[in-house]
């Protein structure tokens, strides 16, 4: 064989193999049934209101969804809230929920859910680690099933932001 026919089913063989490897990936995708993956410590909750290290929130960020996205560039998305409205002056805010959401449990997302969870985080008795990212909310309403009107004590200009937050 002369070295340029060599060169070519050298590059072809490296072309098909390169190609193959390229495409076991995707197809291993549809076989995967469980992923383990290993960490420093044991979570002491997935509750995102009751705990108490960085792991498990992050943990929890991964389960959970929130109300609003908060995208790399600061952009907010919505997730469980479909849009959200801001009084002029600052004090209200509207959130219209998503339907059609359900728990994992099956019981459904709603205005209720959404009062409870607020009405949980901001109770005292409980220890919130995020309870700062929500302390100047004076008061959550419900206005229907799919939405929730949260009154502010004074105008806090990233409060929004704070609603991607999982709590």
């Amino acid at each position: 064989m002369n070295s340029k026919r060599m060169f070519k089913v050298f590059f072809v063989s490296i072309f098909i193999i390169v190609c193959m490897l390229g495409f076991m990936p995707f197809q291993s995708w549809a076989q995967i049934k469980e992923l383990r993956i290993g960490i420093g410590i044991d979570a002491d909750t997935l509750n995102p209101q009751e705990h108490s290290t960085t792991l498990p929130q992050n943990m929890s960020d991964l389960i959970h969804d929130t109300l609003l996205y908060q995208t790399p560039d600061n952009k907010l998305e919505p997730r469980l809230v479909t849009k959200h409205e801001v009084s002029k002056d600052g004090l209200t805010y509207t959130l219209h929920l998503r339907k059609n959401v359900k728990f994992s449990d099956g019981t459904p997302f709603n205005a209720k859910a959404v009062k409870l969870t607020f009405d949980r985080a901001l109770d005292p008795k409980m220890k919130v680690p995020l309870r700062f990212a929500i302390t100047h909310i004076k008061e959550v309403t419900i206005a229907d099933d799919y939405t929730v009107r949260i009154q502010l004590k004074y105008p806090f200009a990233p409060f929004a932001a704070h609603l991607s937050l999982t709590l």
